[in-house]
């Protein structure tokens, strides 16, 4: 004797099947969400924020978040030229009458970068940050000024 299971789910699959969800008379998930914002008596403009609001801006371990220190503004500004450098060197159309402007601009501000460094305290935390944007910034002119780049 042969046992057909197709007939036994044909008839399962032909029951109704309680669905709980479809006994509640909600209008879906903005009622639900109003619902709630207005059991938590709070305005609903204030329920929307971001992570970024609510997380602040991004610190460097160990400086103050609001503190606009020249450490941090002299840091960001090497950081920003080694970047817009490496950018004219990535560029196949710039030329390298182009990019030595930039050379120059950074060889200016890790002069004054130096300056701040060594009056900075041994603990601070940036300090090892601008050493080695310095050093990456003499490594670059120095690459520069002796035809590195030059196509031979």
């Amino acid at each position: 004797m042969k046992i057909d299971l197709t007939d036994q789910v044909q008839q399962l699959s032909k029951q109704a099947v309680h669905n709980p969800r479809k006994d509640q008379s909600s209008n879906g998930f903005d009622s639900v969400l109003q619902d709630t914002i207005q059991k938590s008596n709070l305005p609903a403009n204030s329920m929307a924020s971001s992570i970024r609001s609510l997380m602040g801006p991004p610190a460097v371990a160990g400086v103050e978040q609001n503190s606009n220190c020249m450490e941090c503004t002299v840091a960001q500004g090497l950081l920003d030229k080694l970047e817009s450098y490496q950018q004219m060197l990535a560029d196949p159309a710039a030329t390298l009458k182009m990019i030595h402007p930039y050379v120059e601009k950074m060889e200016q501000q890790s002069a004054s970068a130096e300056v701040l460094l060594n009056g900075m305290p041994e603990g601070h935390p940036l300090k090892m940050i601008l050493e080695q944007a310095l050093q990456n910034i003499s490594q670059e002119v120095e690459k520069f000024n002796t035809g590195y780049y030059v196509d031979a």
